[in-house]
């Protein structure tokens, strides 16, 4: 995790809703988004039922986000936000454990010219911040994966999920039964 310490996601999140997405802090659109989202749906929900959510972020290049710039990258959304890095063989294992494509390196990013840390935004971008070059890309799913208190995914929200069908589900999560 962001502190160093191994995360056993299973016993991390067991009894618990949760969300788990593969994205990176250099990404440009989807990642902030998605992160974005999430912490609206929570401040959306009673305080009781977002206390008992977790979100969970497993960076797709860990190769360039290190534990420093996950956890600035995941403060800007939520400080209760925890982000996952490893070797990029345990990355791509979690993602096939997760049953998601694998993400894929992919060529540069367009940036604002004069400055390697700016982009264009695509409407509907989350505001956020790159902490250096964004350099090359990462092709990673956009789905946002929510497991019950069974640990069950029954939900898979696509990019483009509006916060409030979140929160509205976060009660489903609670009460999945078996």
């Amino acid at each position: 995790d962001t502190n160093g310490m191994p995360f056993d996601f299973k016993a991390m999140t067991q009894g618990r809703p949760t969300y788990l997405y593969f994205g990176y802090t250099n990404c440009p659109d989807e990642c902030p988004t998605a992160m974005a989202d999430l912490a609206a749906a929570l401040r959306k929900a009673d305080r009781s039922d977002r206390e008992k959510a977790i979100v969970v972020l497993v960076t797709t290049d860990p190769d360039r986000d290190t534990a420093t710039k996950l956890r600035v990258f995941l403060d800007q959304f939520s400080t209760d936000f925890v982000g996952l890095r490893g070797t990029q063989a345990e990355v791509d294992g979690a993602q096939k454990a997760a049953r998601v494509d694998v993400a894929k390196r992919e060529g540069p990013l367009p940036t604002i010219s004069g400055n390697p840390s700016k982009h264009p935004h695509k409407p509907g971008t989350a505001p956020h911040t790159h902490s250096g070059p964004l350099g090359y890309g990462v092709g990673h799913i956009n789905l946002i994966l929510a497991y019950d208190v069974n640990d069950k995914l029954p939900v898979a929200y696509p990019g483009g999920v509006k916060p409030s069908e979140i929160a509205e589900d976060l009660k489903l999560l609670l009460t999945s039964t078996r």
